[in-house]
């Protein structure tokens, strides 16, 4: 359910009968006040990702998250776990439809004025892999099954952690 953005998971889970714009509004409204207030209570980084952000600051590496979480939340959370590590963060804004339209990913390149055959692109949901395969040479995903973390590499292969992370060490360098 989860990894569409809010408003797509909003109308997930609202029963059918309650799905009018108008009720949706509100109950947008309502989770969003939830969230905002709530949004770190489960949140954490995966592990190993903190050091190896570090790392590749300090190589110079240009970091950058692109989220369909809504944009103000996104950058909340963001920046409370990882201060200053991030060049740009962007999360859904109005008119850019979320992933895995590839739209708003393409943006944030331009932004940052890099080009897709130069970026590693890091997932933590399926929702991220559909439009990175199209739109990038090298992909990385993260996926929290909730009985452990599972690391997958670009050919699809599972690895463990500390493998996968020196494989995302040896693409930057």
């Amino acid at each position: 359910m989860v990894g569409h953005g809010i408003p797509n998971l909003v109308r997930r889970f609202s029963p059918e009968k309650s799905r009018s714009p108008l009720l949706l509004a509100n109950t947008l409204a309502q989770f969003s006040a939830y969230y905002g207030a709530h949004n770190m209570d489960e949140t954490r980084p995966y592990d190993g990702i903190p050091a190896l952000l570090e790392r590749l600051g300090r190589r110079g590496v240009t970091l950058a998250v692109y989220s369909n979480k809504a944009d103000g939340f996104c950058r909340e959370i963001v920046e409370h776990y990882f201060p200053g590590v991030f060049h740009l963060v962007r999360g859904q804004v109005k008119g850019v439809p979320v992933k895995p339209d590839p739209a708003g990913i393409h943006a944030l390149l331009a932004d940052l004025a890099v080009r897709p055959e130069e970026t590693l692109f890091v997932g933590d949901s399926g929702v991220d892999m559909p439009d990175a395969v199209l739109v990038f040479y090298d992909v990385f995903l993260i996926e929290d099954t909730r009985e452990k973390v599972l690391y997958t590499v670009a050919n699809g292969e599972s690895v463990e952690p500390e493998k996968a992370l020196a494989e995302v060490e040896e693409l930057v360098r």
